[in-house]
């Protein structure tokens, strides 16, 4: 344990394990050769089995002291950490495909 902050540093890397997984399992159904099922995938079908609840739970242990936050605070704190960086995102992406795909810039 870090006596800095007080975290388990294996929970740290449980946390990272799960959320590779989880972005795993997301990839190899959008990656995947669709001349056969992946969901008959031996490898699939383990990972499957238990990334979400996984993540689910490591999530739930790192985010329990949301709990001693007021509402206000908490409703700030995810804002800027989800919903700034999310519209922000989109506007950077669309604004972005509009002058690469649709002919406002010249890649030829």
């Amino acid at each position: 344990m870090n006596n800095n902050n007080n975290r388990f540093i294996a929970f740290d890397i449980l946390k990272l394990f799960a959320i590779f997984l989880v972005i795993y399992g997301h990839c190899i159904l959008h990656l995947q050769n669709h001349s056969y099922d992946i969901k008959e995938n031996i490898m699939y079908r383990f990972v499957a089995s238990f990334h979400m609840p996984l993540f689910m739970a490591i999530s739930g242990y790192f985010g329990s002291k949301i709990f001693n936050l007021k509402f206000s605070d908490l409703f700030k704190k995810k804002w800027n950490r989800l919903i700034v960086p999310s519209i922000s995102f989109g506007i950077i992406f669309s604004l972005s495909w509009c002058y690469i795909i649709e002919g406002g810039g010249q890649l030829h």
